[in-house]
Parts: structure tokens; sequence; C-alpha cells
């Protein structure tokens, strides 16, 4: 008993400070109650997955470019950067994070790009609070019938065309990762458009519950746009990083049964608070297979 009591105050001191971690082959600086070391030491699987996708789609296109949307601390560019030397395009708008980003970046090699903006439809955005917590942030939505959004936060954001636009001496995009925390859906709907003429192969976060109550079904709303742009091909994680299950028929259906899952869960107090989608175009369906290969320890 003493001994978990006293390694408990030992992490907790630990984890309170700013301290260096290595990912993959890089050392970032984590900021203080950022966890992404705690998670990795107990799911060896957590944020791992990415790379290795990387790495398949190099195999296939060769010369490619990476978009990180929700870039955070630059900890997804570190572990990417171990796996591909394709120039990443990383864009983050929490103040917070930016100087982190912007130092831990500077150590990796290669082409970084840094956009210091959300990723959104309009110029400027009426949004909730902005939250930051324990590695991770978000933007805290209100109903729009709320009073609270009257009062809430205006930030400036650009939209993923003028991404493509500002980056388009570089490489063709071939991976997008959206962990944004409650906005993935949202960015989804407004970036469809561009998403379908480019096709890149989409990595994101699905977690319903970030959702405000007038938009409880943007995450319908998000898949059906997924379909309609050819996205037909799915892989699925859980928020442990571990490989679940693939699917390409009963799309929506399969979707309503995981956000079933996800609701339950939040209700009944398990552990999996989410689950971490890649989806593919109908042109990348070979990625998809080589994918569903490798996971089920095929190649």
């Amino acid at each position: 008993m003493i001994k978990k009591i006293i390694n408990s105050i030992i992490r907790r001191i630990k984890y309170s400070r700013e301290r260096t971690y290595k990912v993959g082959q890089f050392y970032i600086t984590l900021p203080p109650g950022h966890l992404l070391d705690l998670y990795q030491e107990n799911f060896k699987n957590y944020d791992s997955k990415l790379p290795i996708i990387a790495r398949l789609i190099e195999e296939k296109y060769k010369y490619i470019s990476i978009i990180d949307i929700g870039a955070n601390i630059g900890d997804t560019a570190a572990a990417l950067r171990t796996h591909t030397n394709s120039p990443i395009i990383c864009i983050e708008g929490n103040p917070e994070y930016l100087p982190l980003l912007r130092s831990n970046c500077s150590n990796l090699p290669g082409t970084i790009q840094i956009v210091p903006k959300f990723i959104g439809l309009d110029f400027c955005e009426s949004v909730g609070n902005l939250i930051t917590k324990n590695g991770t942030a978000y933007l805290e939505r209100y109903d729009s019938n709320d009073s609270a959004y009257l009062d809430s936060t205006h930030i400036e954001t650009v939209t993923f065309g003028e991404i493509m636009n500002e980056f388009s001496s570089l490489p063709d995009v071939r991976l997008v990762k959206i962990d944004t925390d409650g906005f993935d859906f949202k960015i989804i709907l407004c970036s469809i458009k561009d998403l379908k003429e480019i096709r890149p192969i989409i990595f994101f976060e699905f977690d319903p519950s970030f959702s405000p109550k007038d938009k409880k079904n943007e995450w319908l709303f998000a898949v059906n746009a997924l379909i309609e742009a050819d996205y037909l091909r799915f892989v699925v994680y859980d928020n442990f990083g571990n490989y679940m299950f693939s699917f390409s028929e009963n799309i929506v259906e399969i979707f309503t049964d995981l956000n079933s899952f996800l609701m339950q869960s939040l209700a009944g107090g398990n552990s999996v608070k989410y689950f971490d989608i890649c989806c593919f175009s109908e042109c990348d369906s070979d990625v998809f297979k080589r994918l569903v290969e490798f996971e089920r320890g095929f190649s």
C-alpha cells in the first residue's frame, strides 16, 4: 500500500512538469499535464497506426504530402517523420500548443509547414470555449438555442481549399489526419468538396459525444458525405490504437452500431471513448487491402 502511494505521488509530480519524451527516433518536449507518455506506456498501440498507413501510401505513390489537422505539440509529426520523409502540413489553432509545436517540429528533418489556425468554413466562426486538458484541446460547442452561444468565442479559420492552394507546390496530398476533439465531423462536412476532388486517405476520430444536442446526427451527415465522395472502405481502431475490423458494405448501418456502442459505453462508464477511422476511396482500395492484411498479420 505504501509503495503504491509513493509511486502515485512520483507519477503525479512527473506529469505536472515539462519533460522530454522520445517519439519514434526523435525527442520532443511535453508540457505539464500532457499525458502522451502515460498513454503509450500503458497502451502500446496508442497513436502508432498513422505512420504505418503513411508508409503503405508511400509505397504506392512515392512522393506525397500529409496534412495533420489538430497537430497538437508535433507528436504526430515526430511519429510520422520516423517512417516517412514526406512533407507534413501541421494545422493547429490552439495558441497554447503553438510554441511547442514550432519548437518540436524545428528539430525534425524535412519539410514541416505550420498553419496557426483552425480549419473551418467561414473566416470567423462562433464556437464555445477553448478547453485544454491532459494534452488535448477542444472547442466546447454550444447548442445554437443556448444563450451561451451568443457569447461564445470567435475564432479565425482557414478552409481546406485555401490550405491546398497555399501549398500547391508540394507533392499531392495523399493522407489527411483529423484529430480535433469535437470538430472532425464538421471539418469533413465543410471540406468534402476538396476531399472529393483529391481523394486522400483520411484518418479521423469518430466521437459523436462532442456534438451539441442540435447536431446529434452530425456524424451521420459526415458519413453520408464520405460515401457520396466515393469513400467506401473503412478500417476501425479503438481509442487505444488496437485494430478492430474493416468493412466496405452496410456502411451506414455499421457506423450506426459504432455510435450506439459509444453512447452506451459513455453511459455505462466503459473504457472505449472513441474510434479512429481510416477511410479509403475506391482509387486506394489496394492500400486498404494491404493495411487490412498487415493488421491481420498476413504481411
